[in-house]
């Protein structure tokens, strides 16, 4: 009996490691319900082993044990995925977000190139928060421009909002500033750990995403590579120069505001932004093409 009160044990770490592994792509909190797991199951297991010992149970009903105990494995794992929708619907719904604001973001020369959108959150709890803003032209703007695209099949991607640079203030007590300085225009959120109910302002400048810095942090345009992509020269050239103005419709990850995991109203720019009118500073810059091996686009 002791070498399958043995065996189980190893067959419970061995859950024990799978749930640590599944964490990786799964919700951070299983990792605290595969060590709760671990000690719980073994607990309870030794104490029965002592009690099935000590009563002279049958040992095939000592093994059911063992086997329940495994399948509670597998609703730990179910409890950690129920448990963090449950704490991100929550800190989705309690995130306050309040001023927002969007203006032209201007070159050195005082001229539109972008969209500077603007912010301010306070979360519900101290607790880790990936924000990131998404700026499309308005949906309805497709319908209108389809006539100047040379193609019938074309996607608006170009005219997408592409974060070039952030910053934040205050910055959370306990963070990294110069690593966050370090990858200012590498990674397009904001991910820290943020203190409760404390207003902090965000500011995310924009751009086309079809500008884009190269190593050497100077403006390049990244032209479709067309080897393995559908994207004609031609049409993409159209599209970055459309005239009408647009509103852009906007969503932030990670905070109550858009049509992205949140049931509220659909959220849009207050002011119209022209294509054309950020193509035609952008190729008065004279940036050179990206280099295609550097980038992956549209």
């Amino acid at each position: 009996m002791i070498a399958l009160a043995i065996l189980f044990s190893v067959l419970f770490l061995a859950m024990t490691l799978a749930l640590a592994i599944l964490s990786v792509h799964g919700p951070d909190s299983l990792n605290t319900f595969a060590l709760i797991y671990l000690g719980v199951s073994n607990v309870v297991w030794w104490w029965s082993f002592a009690q099935f010992k000590r009563r002279g149970f049958k040992k095939r009903y000592f093994a059911l044990e063992g086997v329940g105990l495994l399948a509670m494995g597998v609703a730990f794992g179910a409890s950690a995925h129920l448990y963090s929708e449950f704490r991100d619907k929550y800190r989705l719904e309690n995130t306050k977000v309040t001023d927002v604001s969007d203006e032209p973001l201007l070159n050195e020369g005082g001229q539109p190139i972008g969209i500077r959108f603007q912010f301010t959150l306070e979360f519900p709890t101290h607790d880790y928060y990936y924000i990131e803003p998404y700026l499309q032209p308005d949906p309805e703007y497709k319908s209108k421009i389809w006539q100047q695209i040379p193609l019938r099949t074309f996607n608006p991607t170009p005219l997408n909002m592409r974060v070039t640079a952030k910053s934040l203030d205050p910055f959370p007590s306990g963070e990294d500033l110069d690593a966050f300085n370090k990858y200012q225009g590498n990674i397009p959120a904001i991910g820290l750990r943020f203190d409760e109910s404390v207003a902090y302002r965000f500011r995310f400048d924009m751009t086309p995403s079809y500008l884009r810095k190269d190593k050497a942090g100077s403006y390049c345009i990244a032209y479709p590579n067309e080897q393995n992509r559908t994207w004609q020269r031609e049409a993409f050239e159209a599209i970055i120069q459309l005239e009408p103005p647009t509103r852009y419709e906007v969503r932030i990850s990670g905070a109550p505001y858009g049509n992205w995991r949140w049931e509220g109203p659909a959220q849009y720019t207050t002011q119209e932004y022209s294509p054309k009118v950020f193509y035609d500073v952008i190729m008065a810059m004279n940036p050179a093409a990206c280099d295609p091996n550097e980038y992956v686009v549209y």
